[in-house]
């Protein structure tokens, strides 16, 4: 069964957290949310998670039967239940997939536009090859002249293109597919983000992830050693997560505290590092952990803008002096042609 989207998510949790407080029934609570739903899906799916409720089941056993939520959310319900907290981990939920989604649909911004425009530039370059410049090649001929080697050259291209139009066209299907498939995958969407954005953008990414999951479940009760776990299992970077693990068995060592686990691995910088030991004399680690999933996705926000402001004008200068020098290249020897026949 399809999963929820991070919109979703984000709402639903939000809902749950305030009939927690207010003291409604969860099961009659969530059928009037089936009740008001127009979506169908969504709406069989409530019902489901209802029936099972009023039937007996804690609401994290009543999720899982419906398969249509992720795990990380059903361990943190299930440990806010046992805990007596699942308010606070519901709202906290709320506000971690908010963040995710906002975070997603900044990277779809990021890539499409970028991506639409350099089809619509090649398209373009493609017609002038492969049907405007064999007509100017044509009448070079005949008046006695030949285009410039370096035209020829990129005319041939535009023409295998162009005869060649539905094989290219099957090729880009059949990739579209796979990079739909490939993407469907936490690691396939960090793999391919990372080769988009770059590995230092996709870093900042999941640090955030990283820190913001860590101080949502130690505000929700849990110890530091399971939060190292279900935080680890929310991040997607393979290199992250290596380092997470390395930072826990310094931790089980007992030899180090948690801020200079993080520390010996390189996971935060020193200022982070800094900042955090800074919370932990303090008492309020969950606090400084959000401030610094705060600052890392501000700065990876920044990075990627960079990154997208790039994109468009160097694609665009590259195929606009494509496009001019063949249009100068044609205009030229017809300008010659001209002024020696007058």
């Amino acid at each position: 069964m399809k999963q929820f989207s991070y919109r979703e998510l984000s709402v639903f949790c939000g809902q749950i957290s305030m009939m927690v407080n207010s003291g409604i029934l969860l099961h009659s609570g969530i059928q009037m949310i089936a009740n008001d739903t127009s979506d169908y899906r969504k709406k069989e799916i409530f019902y489901e998670l209802s029936t099972h409720m009023e039937a007996g089941d804690s609401i994290d056993v009543a999720l899982q039967k419906t398969g249509a939520f992720p795990q990380y959310m059903l361990r943190l319900i299930k440990i806010g239940t046992r805990s007596g907290k699942l308010d606070s981990v519901m709202e906290a939920l709320a506000s971690y997939y908010g963040r995710q989604h906002t975070l997603k649909e900044n990277i779809k911004s990021a890539i499409i536009y970028p991506i639409v425009l350099i089809a619509m530039m090649l398209i373009v370059l493609i017609f002038l090859t492969s049907k405007v410049m064999p007509v100017f090649a044509q009448v070079f001929h005949s008046l006695g002249t030949e285009i410039s080697p370096w035209t020829a050259a990129i005319m041939n291209i535009g023409i295998t293109f162009g005869r060649y139009s539905a094989v290219f066209a099957i090729l880009s299907v059949l990739l579209f597919v796979a990079l739909l498939l490939t993407i469907r995958t936490e690691k396939g969407r960090f793999s391919f983000f990372s080769f988009i954005m770059g590995r230092k953008i996709a870093y900042k990414f999941d640090i955030a992830t990283f820190t913001s999951s860590m101080s949502l479940m130690l505000s929700g009760g849990l110890d530091i050693e399971t939060a190292f776990n279900l935080s680890g299992e929310a991040v997607s970077s393979d290199r992250i997560k290596s380092k997470i693990k390395t930072a826990e068995e310094l931790m089980r060592k007992g030899t180090i505290s948690f801020s200079h686990a993080l520390s010996e691995v390189a996971i935060l910088s020193d200022t982070m590092t800094t900042l955090l030991s800074t919370g932990a004399q303090a008492g309020s680690v969950d606090s400084a952990l959000q401030y610094i999933a705060d600052i890392y996705e501000e700065e990876y926000r920044n990075a990627m803008m960079r990154r997208v402001s790039l994109i468009e004008p160097i694609s665009v200068a590259v195929i606009s002096i494509l496009i001019g020098s063949i249009l100068v290249s044609v205009m030229l020897p017809l300008l010659s042609i001209l002024s020696g026949i007058s």
